[in-house]
């Protein structure tokens, strides 16, 4: 019999020091007599502090007294309760939920004492409340007022979305928007594949920006936070947020406007100044070509002089054109350097001739995604504020270099691009101090006198930064001059080298076929005639539509090419091609014009125009051209 006990006890004593369930033993007046390891783990007090005192000491003071009152009646009246759930907090302020089995312990059913086995369920009661969170965030998610919110396949198939969607796309409901598919918002196949292949690349996009298209075709500005979600590496859904930015987009585009014709304005004076001396150039050694006709040395320096002063006004225009125009952006891979040595040209024609251009730029710059004309706007405002710091007197200095993401990482935490392009621009004027370096990107914020600037410069160059995951960074004290570090993000499958493009020297030019030409500028005609002629190709010339048409009805069957103005009487270049067309759906047409809206130019070339050749053109331009479009079609 006492060995029988003794192995009894060893078994109980087992099951106390080794249960993962809280344990006590409390008498009738609910003194505690014994607790097991996992009890004072689950009340956060050590035995010492438990044994002896009444089981309430581990509640907070408001449950004390009621606990403990309401025990020992049901004590007395041998009701405890045998089994049952609680929430309560504990001496330390800690909410727990528990689960609680009562025994009586005593011969023969007597009621001396009283086991309670105590399972926490904290992480129980926690895991579902996890659950339940999650599925409230999920409904927040597909209810949210403000933000479009969906998830679709890979390919775009929407399986879900919230009302929001529905609206900013053009959708009467939820159930006629995941009807479609998310891909027909993009405007081109090319953009759709870019999206794509970057959140495959990320995982995640944060913030970015692009332009889509409502069910009804009209263009919204989004930002998005698109995610992936990947098995094996491989995407297989699609989740984002979109908030509708157009109103804010179509604001933003209007102040980069005016600051446009800001800096134009600012810019006015030397252009007229420029465009003056180009005329003075041309009209003296025009005139002086009649006086020495039997001079070729003279002859042939004056032809020179004028070929040169005719480049220069068209690549001023052509700069004018550039930062003047209203244009969508339309992102691409852009020669940085490329762009500064041509913006140079424009600066040493029109800043003060007391203000020295220096230039250092890195050989063999990897090209960045951007939209060139904001990139032209932004460094011709940096140009500007230089400019005006030095009061048209001292040295700027623009440089290019490659930097690497982790280097750029200590100063902007965001930097996870691999490579960056650096370009800075750097002045010797007056500098800032720290008050005005915090406020210069402020909208409106300006140190210049009234009537010398709106305070838009620097916010639009902040913009086109941002715009364009790219970084900004200043240097500057009084005294000493200003520094602008600006950083564009490199992707490695734009990454170009110098002397990439080919040349395309040695082309064939010279043909026989016969080529419509409608120029209503009797020089120009004259000369276009005489340079297709001399390479060999037979010649119609036309100075209106009407002159047009009657020709391409009497030879149409004998026309290879119709060579067009788009600036003409009556009919312009492309209602021409636009009725020529319905008689021949294969008619091979070339643009010509000095100035077309870039929106424009776009439409009409996605019309069936084979080209576009912007005036002034050089002849072998236009050979080329022409024999280029003659080639395709012979292959074809």
């Amino acid at each position: 019999m006492t060995k029988t006990m003794s192995q009894s006890e060893e078994t109980f004593r087992q099951a106390w020091e080794n249960s993962v369930d809280g344990m006590r033993i409390l008498d009738g007046n609910g003194i505690i007599l014994m607790v097991n390891d996992a009890f004072c783990q689950l009340v956060r007090k050590k035995k010492e502090a438990l044994v002896g005192n009444p089981f309430s000491i581990v509640y907070a003071e408001p449950d004390r007294d009621r606990l403990l009152k309401t025990y020992r009646k049901k004590f007395a009246q041998g009701s405890i309760e045998r089994h049952f759930q609680r929430e309560l907090t504990l001496w330390d302020g800690t909410k727990v939920s528990y689960q609680l089995t009562n025994s009586y312990l005593g011969r023969d059913g007597g009621s001396k004492r009283v086991l309670s086995i105590v399972r926490d369920l904290t992480p129980r009661r926690q895991s579902e409340e996890g659950v339940r969170e999650s599925e409230a965030r999920y409904r927040r998610f597909f209810e949210e007022d403000f933000t479009g919110n969906y998830i679709s396949t890979p390919d775009g198939q929407i399986l879900m979305c919230n009302p929001a969607f529905a609206h900013i796309f053009g959708y009467q409901s939820v159930e006629e928007a995941v009807k479609d598919n998310a891909f027909s918002f993009f405007e081109t196949r090319e953009q759709r594949r870019d999206f794509l292949q970057l959140l495959k690349d990320r995982g995640r996009l944060e913030f970015f920006e692009h332009r889509l298209r409502r069910k009804d075709g009209r263009a919204i500005y989004v930002i998005e936070k698109a995610i992936g979600r990947f098995v094996e590496g491989k995407l297989v859904e699609m989740q984002g947020y979109i908030f509708d930015n157009t109103e804010r987009k179509m604001l933003e585009q209007q102040v980069i406007q005016m600051q446009k014709m800001e800096s134009i304005g600012t810019l006015a004076g030397g252009i007229a100044h420029d465009f003056n001396n180009i005329l003075g150039i041309i009209l003296g050694h025009a005139t002086l070509l009649e006086r020495v006709r039997d001079d070729p040395g003279q002859s042939e320096e004056s032809l020179s002089s004028i070929k040169r002063a005719t480049e220069r006004g068209a690549s001023l225009v052509h700069q004018i054109l550039t930062f003047a125009r209203k244009a969508e952006a339309k992102v691409g891979p852009v020669d940085i350097n490329s762009i500064i040595k041509e913006l140079a040209r424009l600066l040493e024609e029109t800043f003060p001739k007391a203000t020295t251009l220096t230039l250092h730029l890195e050989k063999a710059l990897p090209s960045i995604l951007a939209d060139q004309v904001q990139f032209h706007q932004a460094l011709l405002n940096l140009c500007i504020n230089a400019r005006d710091a030095m009061s048209g007197k001292g040295t700027l200095t623009i440089e290019t270099a490659q930097v690497s993401g982790k280097k750029l990482m200590m100063r902007f935490p965001e930097a996870t691009t691999e490579h960056y392009v650096q370009v800075s621009v750097a002045d010797t004027g007056v500098g800032m101090d720290e008050d005005t370096k915090r406020c210069i990107f402020e909208p409106f914020f300006t140190t210049k006198a009234p009537g010398k600037g709106t305070g838009l410069g620097l916010s639009v160059v902040y913009g086109v930064i941002r715009a364009h995951n790219g970084f900004i960074d200043v240097l500057s004290a009084q005294g000493v001059g200003s520094t602008f570090h600006l950083f564009f993000p490199v992707r490695d499958d734009n990454r170009i080298q110098n002397n990439a493009k080919a040349n395309g020297a040695g082309a064939k030019s010279r043909g026989t076929e016969t080529i419509l030409v409608i120029e209503d500028e009797e020089m120009l005609r004259k000369l276009l005639t005489t340079t297709l002629r001399t390479d060999g190709y037979e010649v119609l010339s036309a100075s209106n539509s009407e002159e047009a048409f009657r020709f391409y009805q009497d030879h149409k069957d004998r026309i290879a090419l119709v060579l067009s103005d788009m600036g003409l009487p009556k009919q312009n270049g492309w209602d021409i091609f636009k009725v020529m067309r319905r008689e021949n759906p294969k008619v091979r047409f070339l643009l010509t014009s000095g100035y077309l809206d870039v929106n424009h130019k776009s439409e009409v070339l996605q019309s069936g125009i084979k080209g576009f050749i912007q005036k002034p053109y050089r002849p072998h331009e236009v050979l080329k051209t022409i024999r280029q479009i003659l080639d395709e079609v012979d292959e074809g």
